[in-house]
């Protein structure tokens, strides 16, 4: 893993520019209480980043020395692992936890709790600090799970589907 690699997943991820026209249309749109559209256009709004040219890749490789040869003991398989910069999950938190939550359809997941109620316990106001304390430990657990090693003995409880007691098992407590 290189730097020149970290630089160009986070670029990838910043939009190229940002206009005047633009902050004004979210400031408007803000305040009209449109808050979906206001964060489409932020979301579509390119940013000021610099292009990957020639020039700017010689200056970084000046700047940083090379990565150190991969060692045999880093791999589980012959074939090398893929490499995945770490920021590309940087943006992984509790806004970005309940948004998930209130656009999941379908299954129950490893809980066995339903989507609706996943998103009622990230989203709702009726828990008060609970629904965003439990967003931002989800979102520290899932940038985790990304980006560490973690022995999968510790895993064992999420893998078994034991993590959260079922909906149903906890009727009896609300």
């Amino acid at each position: 893993m290189t730097l020149l690699s970290e630089c160009r997943a986070i670029q990838s991820k910043i939009p190229k520019s940002t206009s005047l026209n633009n902050k004004r249309g979210f400031a408007r749109m803000m305040f009209q209480g449109r808050v979906g559209a206001a964060l489409r256009l932020l979301s579509a709004t390119p940013s000021a980043a610099l292009e990957a040219t020639p020039e700017v890749i010689a200056s970084l490789k000046e700047k940083h020395p090379e990565a150190e040869p991969l060692s045999r003991t880093h791999l589980i398989s012959k074939e090398p692992a893929p490499i995945i910069e770490p920021a590309l999950f940087q943006d992984i938190d509790a806004d970005n936890i309940r948004r998930s939550a209130a656009a999941t359809k379908g299954g129950s997941g490893p809980s066995g709790m339903s989507d609706r109620l996943w998103a009622r316990m990230l989203c709702s106001k009726a828990f008060g600090k609970a629904s965003e304390t439990l967003a931002h430990k989800v979102a520290l657990m899932s940038r985790r799970l990304c980006t560490s090693y973690i022995d999968p003995a510790s895993l064992s409880s999420l893998l078994s589907c034991k993590l959260i007691a079922p909906y149903s098992a906890l009727i009896p407590l609300l």
